[in-house]
């Protein structure tokens, strides 16, 4: 048992040392599209349910876009016998530039600046249907600002669709990819040369398999991992950086947990971390651990920690932090 207690807290510590979440300023918006002929601006995050009401109807979506920015646009299949959507983005000076279906994802970086258009249709202009649109940015300047810390707790369910959203280090979120074209997306905030870990678990979903994609704050895609949904990474740029979620090949739902710790620089906790996880009951029990050692970019770094620990009714350990530091050689 002191081996299962051990193992816990040296995954767990660094995993939930800062906790807090709070959901991107604002908010993602809904709406339905304007009557035929759909020619309509969109802003980032704003998803919009709009049908193919003929086989050859073609919608049209215009956005404003910077030079270099990243983004991500989606067409999720909500309803229609046969119908597949497809998506087309095309430039400002009328270049083609991406086109998909089936996985009617488009992740591009916009190589000019002024409005883009994105068509949506049929695969092969032949069945009409329903779907769900979302054009989101995922680096550069259009980023959202980070807002403000709202405390509230390590264990915590995303947003409602569509899934954006500010996570702190070592809030764990629970979430699900609602289709198979579904993407979520989560903003942290980190400084340059801080190293981070971010992991996403399967919970259920048969054949869904979690992929995670790190993307940088000018734009650049850092780290794509999928199987073992693991990215142990150094960050190059100070600012926000935007964690990708989806089905590895875009083709089943299922249900995941998602991580981001920091495990050096200067997003390492300088004091007591309360967390407020699930409420332990009297008969916890406790736990001082005189070193743990962590090797990182600068060196070897030893840590203590107090936790106290319990069973919980399935067998499984909570634990909470209640004080740690640097060990003082």
């Amino acid at each position: 048992m002191e081996r299962k207690r051990i193992a816990i807290l040296e995954t767990g510590v660094f995993l939930c040392l800062i906790f807090a979440v709070f959901s991107l300023s604002g908010g993602a918006e809904a709406g339905t599209c304007e009557a035929e002929p759909t020619d309509m601006s969109v802003s980032y995050g704003e998803l919009i349910t709009c049908e193919i009401d003929t086989g050859s109807d073609t919608d049209l979506y215009r956005f404003s876009g910077n030079a270099d920015d990243r983004v991500l646009i989606e067409a999720d299949w909500i309803s229609g016998d046969d119908f597949v959507p497809r998506i087309t983005l095309i430039a400002p000076d009328g270049s083609r530039l991406s086109s998909q279906y089936l996985a009617a994802v488009i992740d591009y970086v916009l190589p000019q600046t002024g409005t883009y258009t994105v068509i949506v249709n049929d695969d092969y202009y032949d069945y009409p249907g329903k779907y769900n649109l979302l054009i989101s940015c995922t680096g550069g300047s259009c980023l959202p600002s980070s807002p403000p810390p709202e405390d509230t707790g390590c264990n915590i369910t995303c947003n409602s669709e569509p899934t954006d959203m500010f996570l702190q280090h070592g809030t764990r979120v629970r979430c699900d990819i609602s289709s198979a074209s579904d993407t979520d997306l989560y903003r942290f905030s980190a400084n340059a040369n801080d190293r981070v870990l971010i992991e996403a678990d399967w919970i259920s979903g048969d054949d869904f398999v979690p992929r995670i994609t790190l993307i940088a704050p000018d734009g650049s895609r850092l780290s794509s991992q999928y199987l073992a949904a693991v990215i142990d990474y150094v960050l190059p740029q100070t600012g926000t950086y935007t964690v990708i979620v989806n089905d590895d090949y875009y083709d089943y739902p299922g249900k995941y947990n998602l991580i981001i710790a920091c495990t050096g620089g200067s997003c390492l906790p300088t004091g007591n971390t309360a967390c407020s996880a699930p409420t332990l009951s009297s008969d916890m029990m406790s736990l001082h651990i005189p070193r743990l050692n962590y090797q990182g970019n600068s060196g070897l770094t030893s840590f203590w920690v107090d936790f106290v620990y319990q069973p919980d009714a399935s067998g499984n350990i909570m634990f909470k932090v209640l004080d740690f530091g640097a060990v003082q050689e």
